[in-house]
């Protein structure tokens, strides 16, 4: 049930934090190594879950191509106290930085594994969190175009609004 779906969850988005474009071998043994660690039924989905991640940055080089210097930043920790004094904690799956005429910026996508089918209404739910962490970012000076929430077994890209 929900535990599974959970830990699946976690796998895909461990497989999509090694990846390296263009690096075909290692990132297929790192993902079987890592599915092995999960002990979840995905061996067979390895090649699919690879074109997704590379299907993921195809998109976004060709939307929004960085310059040689541009990095991509995975798995970045995130933490911050609410004004009620709670801790909101987290991770940034993917900040991708780009250059182009007007200077530097950058887009944060999050992955969600999501297996329901009103993506949309799935995306809004996450809305305060991304939204937390596009403010942190933004107070770091970081120029945050777009928010994305990207459903890697669905191969869609929704933007947050």
């Amino acid at each position: 049930g929900r535990l599974h779906y959970a830990t699946i969850g976690s796998c895909i988005h461990d497989i999509f934090a090694i990846y390296q474009k263009g690096n075909h071998d290692a990132n297929r043994q790192k993902a079987i190594n890592i599915i092995g660690g999960y002990g979840v039924p995905l061996a067979r989905h390895v090649d699919a879950l690879l074109r997704s991640a590379e299907w993921l940055h195809d998109t976004l080089q060709s939307k929004f191509p960085q310059q040689s210097g541009d990095k991509t930043e995975r798995e970045l920790p995130f933490m911050m106290t609410l004004p009620d004094d709670t801790t909101l904690r987290g991770e940034m799956d993917l900040l991708w930085h780009y250059t182009d005429a007007t200077g530097k910026h950058c887009i944060l996508v999050d992955y969600k594994s999501f297996q329901g089918v009103d993506l949309n209404e799935h995306t809004k739910s996450h809305y305060a969190q991304l939204s937390a962490y596009v403010s942190a970012l933004k107070d770091a000076g970081i120029d945050v175009t777009h928010t994305r929430i990207y459903y890697p077994t669905h191969l869609k890209i929704h933007e947050l609004q």
